[in-house]
């Protein structure tokens, strides 16, 4: 993932955090060790506890795992997986039927995601891939306070490097509202049509500058926005934001390399013992595809993350492996 300051990333990190926690569920031994450390899960959660705090989320996402019609899949993996990730199991010959597995796995995103995200996989199969995983998020919902059209302009906006013109939507509401000198930010809560649902927005002071987001990270208190939340009382805030679309496409191989997951990539030392009995097993992709559009009267915001799977048996480590 490029955190460069001239482009926009907009991700999901209920998608590929649901998805991210099966692949932890179905490993096992020292890459088990290795994944915990890299995420920090707090050594007094239990595994259970992992998994269970995704069963809250059952109204936003749903889990399908496509497997190569022979693949061994433990009894207990898929049990944990239907029931804290809305798993559901479906076989496809990757072997056989490439393309036709390519076009089924893809319409089940589109039709996921209304047709907003319409593929997830682009390249072919090769016989090695023995499993895909699709994790699917879909958001809709109306603004409590919508922005009137009347009050939308083009207006001048600062992105850190240049001044652009953009639509700016404007509205005056009673919202949830923090501004701490302290640590030096604002934020605002915009709440979404029955109260359950809000949007939270934070700026630093001043302009925007290259290292805009790495000062936002810095802040202690990011790391639970909670702390920052039960600070906010309701006032009455003119809002000005911008009406937008953003979308990103994702690999994020390098990314979880970069914090120390490194043995699921590693055919010689990745062990799936929570998923299956088959040796071998390796991740060859992690993508992601994000979505957020942002009108006077609505947000829609979808995401797509996959892990693609495959089995390495009988070759020597100096020979290539290809597998899409």
């Amino acid at each position: 993932m490029e955190n460069s300051p001239e482009s926009n990333i907009v991700l999901s990190a209920l998608s590929i955090g649901a998805l991210l926690n099966l692949l932890y569920l179905g490993t096992a031994g020292d890459t088990k060790t290795e994944i915990k450390k890299a995420f920090k899960y707090p050594e007094e959660v239990t595994e259970k506890g992992i998994h269970e705090k995704f069963k809250l989320s059952k109204y936003a996402f749903k889990t399908r795992l496509f497997l190569q019609k022979e693949f061994p899949i433990l009894e207990s993996f898929k049990t944990i997986s239907e029931e804290s990730y809305i798993t559901e199991v479906e076989k496809l010959d990757f072997k056989g039927s490439p393309g036709a597995s390519k076009d089924r796995i893809n319409a089940w995103v589109s039709e996921s995601t209304e047709g907003k995200i319409d593929k997830i996989i682009d390249g072919p199969f090769t016989p090695l891939t023995s499993l895909i995983a699709v994790n699917t998020l879909f958001f809709n919902a109306s603004w409590k306070f919508p922005f009137a059209l009347v009050n939308t302009k083009d207006r001048i906006f600062f992105t850190g490097k240049e001044n652009i013109t953009i639509p700016m939507m404007e509205n005056q509401m009673h919202i949830p509202y923090l501004f701490d000198d302290k640590l030096g930010l604002e934020m605002i809560s915009l709440p979404y049509v029955g109260d359950r649902f809000c949007m939270l927005l934070l700026k630093l002071k001043g302009k925007p500058e290259r290292d805009y987001f790495k000062k936002i990270d810095s802040i202690p208190e990011m790391d639970d926005l909670r702390i920052l939340i039960n600070k906010m009382v309701k006032e009455e805030v003119i809002v000005r934001i911008p009406k937008m679309k953003l979308e990103s496409n994702l690999n994020l191989a390098e990314n979880l390399k970069s914090i120390g997951v490194n043995k699921i990539f590693d055919r010689n030392a990745a062990d799936f013992g929570g998923m299956s009995s088959e040796q071998g097993i390796t991740v060859d992709d992690i993508s992601h595809k994000a979505i957020i559009e942002v009108s006077e009267t609505r947000t829609v915001a979808v995401a797509v993350s996959s892990i693609t799977i495959c089995i390495y048996v009988g070759r020597t480590s100096s020979e290539p492996l290809f597998c899409t």
